[in-house]
């Protein structure tokens, strides 16, 4: 595989939606309902992955602040999709560095429409997810 193929396939790997924690143990919130990091049936964004990415692309701004500094990075959000579909608990886990990259990955998954909740025992359940949403000056 030539260097340029590989470099892009990486980099579609690493965009693709990552579950961080490996554990099927529940969130404890005290007060609120019980958050799972896996489930039976894993909660689906309608039109899946590839749909998912474009939303992204879509609906980023790139800050003008971060354009003319030059900055890029990674920005992982950490959600919650509820049992009824809805984006909750949207929080950063690990900023790029540039609070102006931070704010608008923020921005873009709070306003994602409602994804297709995850299932358990045959019953919908909350389900934390982690996603990378990458800035890049071409």
């Amino acid at each position: 595989m030539k260097p340029t193929l590989f470099l892009s396939a990486l980099t579609l790997a690493m965009m693709c939606v990552v579950q961080v924690h490996a554990t099927t143990d529940p969130v404890n919130t005290e007060g609120e309902e019980k958050t799972l990091l896996q489930a039976e049936v894993m909660p689906k964004y309608n039109g899946g992955m590839e749909a998912l990415f474009a939303y992204i692309s879509q609906n980023v701004n790139y800050p003008e602040d971060a354009k003319k500094a030059g900055k890029e990075g990674r920005v992982l959000c950490s959600f919650i999709v509820s049992k009824t579909g809805k984006v909750t608990n949207v929080r950063i886990v690990r900023s790029c560095g540039t609070k102006s990259l931070d704010d608008e990955a923020l921005r873009v998954v709070k306003q994602m429409p409602d994804w297709t909740p995850g299932r358990d025992n045959g019953k919908p359940v909350n389900v934390q997810y982690t996603l990378p949403v990458t800035f890049r000056l071409k």
